[in-house]
């Protein structure tokens, strides 16, 4: 199915809406690895987040290629990234997925790196986990605010740091407190590393309900994304 090629498709689920009646619908069409991870979470409600990120990525992904959810397959890129193997993958599709307590979300684009993170706003943060993370700029600004104001704060830095680093593919290997995010315009500041210019790089932050934050950043500058969330139909997302 064709789509426009500059445009950042963004979807999210939350799971409170769902009225599965197992994940058994939903495991039917994960691989075998993807099951077998699902079996690790200790809690269901953990275990239900995983398996439905990854059912709403192969939803998304297949109505954008040619074969069914199940029978896509991935492999590992740099430093671990995963990405649709080749030969089911000709446009150049790239994505990212997130997931959290009672929300999944995917995002997905063709030709750029992309990632994306989700998180409740219900968060705590404390100063010392603040500083594990923020760059002196970033730290010295936050002082300055009021108790309210520094919560949204560290929630916006956390949630698109991550978004960046899930993009580059290192994760959370890359010392956060080595980039710098600035809020007006949102952008980014790095030392040297193998991630382009800064000026490359946008950013989105969404706030779909009002317990989630979503973080979108992809290398591509002025970016359009088209977001919204989706509902389960019988037997299946509804990916439009």
């Amino acid at each position: 199915m064709s789509f426009d090629e500059e445009m950042i498709i963004l979807r999210w689920f939350t799971l409170k809406d769902a009225n599965f009646s197992s994940v058994a619908e939903l495991l039917s069409i994960l691989d075998e690895t993807e099951r077998s991870r699902a079996t690790r979470f200790r809690f269901e409600r953990d275990r239900f987040a995983y398996v439905a990120a990854h059912a709403l990525k192969r939803s998304l992904l297949a109505k954008h290629s040619s074969s069914a959810p199940q029978e896509l397959r991935f492999t590992s890129g740099a430093h671990g990234k995963p990405e649709l193997v080749a030969e089911q993958n000709d446009r150049g599709l790239r994505f990212s997925i997130s997931h959290c307590v009672g929300m999944v979300a995917v995002a997905m684009l063709v030709g750029a790196d992309i990632g994306i993170d989700v998180e409740s706003s219900r968060r705590e943060w404390t100063l010392d986990v603040a500083e594990s993370f923020l760059s002196a700029e970033e730290l010295a600004a936050v002082l300055e605010l009021s108790e309210s104001a520094r919560a949204r704060a560290l929630a916006s830095t956390w949630t698109l740091k991550e978004a960046f680093v899930k993009a580059i593919g290192t994760g959370l290997s890359h010392p956060l407190d080595s980039l710098t995010m600035r809020p007006e315009p949102l952008s980014i500041s790095f030392a040297p590393l193998d991630a382009g210019e800064a000026r490359d790089w946008s950013f989105r932050h969404y706030q779909p309900d009002g317990e989630h934050l979503i973080a979108l950043a992809v290398r591509r500058p002025a970016a359009k994304v088209d977001a919204k969330s989706i509902s389960w139909q019988p037997g299946r997302f509804d990916v439009r």
